[in-house]
């Protein structure tokens, strides 16, 4: 509303970058941008949270479809939007549905690195995308587990994921977060402290 990526309101003053909330600038700039083209209304955030709901349902459906046929794409879509709170976080200015729509976008994306025997931008794509995922909601670095899961899983039976397929997504990632990083601190604002205390909260 006002143009500063902060909290607060003239009369009292703004904080800046406030993690309060977690909800980073995959969702906070495009709502900005929406209410920048029609106005400070209601609808026009929950317009570009649904959108992302949308986006997820999509790029689930594509997930599920290569790996188990189109029948259980479509129940997974209809269990994800039945699921309790689903539709409340596909309306409300919350990084949820965001960081689900950027997870599904990656593993993707990172299915078509893994078809791929040497390096590719896929596997860069794929760290992007959870870069993303990340930065709309931060407790989303803790998907780190199950994808060491994963790695391990792999190594003791198909041994498909190579080296590159795990370092290039890393270094997406670590880009995508350090860029963030990059602007907060050029803005004087204390990047550490304010990611530390995020992180140590989940």
């Amino acid at each position: 509303e006002h143009g500063i990526y902060g909290s607060g309101r003239p009369d009292t003053g703004f904080r800046p970058f406030d993690s309060y909330d977690s909800v980073g600038p995959p969702v906070i700039v495009p709502v900005a941008g929406a209410f920048e083209v029609v106005g400070t209304r209601l609808a026009a955030g929950r317009a570009v949270m649904a959108g992302y709901y949308l986006v997820f349902c999509a790029l689930l459906f594509f997930l599920m479809r290569g790996a188990f046929g189109g029948r259980a794409a479509v129940v997974a879509v209809v269990l994800a939007t039945a699921g309790f709170g689903s539709v409340y976080m596909g309306r409300t200015l919350y990084g949820e549905a965001p960081a689900l729509a950027y997870v599904v976008g990656g593993l993707l994306v990172w299915r078509a690195a893994l078809r791929k025997p040497g390096m590719s931008g896929w596997s860069v794509l794929t760290g992007v995308a959870f870069g993303l995922a990340v930065l709309c909601k931060t407790i989303v670095v803790l998907s780190v587990f199950p994808l060491l899961g994963v790695w391990i899983y792999d190594r003791l039976t198909f041994k498909r994921i190579l080296w590159h397929h795990a370092a290039l997504p890393a270094l997406g990632g670590v880009a995508v977060i350090g860029a963030w990083w990059m602007v907060q601190a050029l803005s004087q604002h204390d990047v550490a402290d304010a990611a530390s205390g995020t992180v140590g909260v989940y």
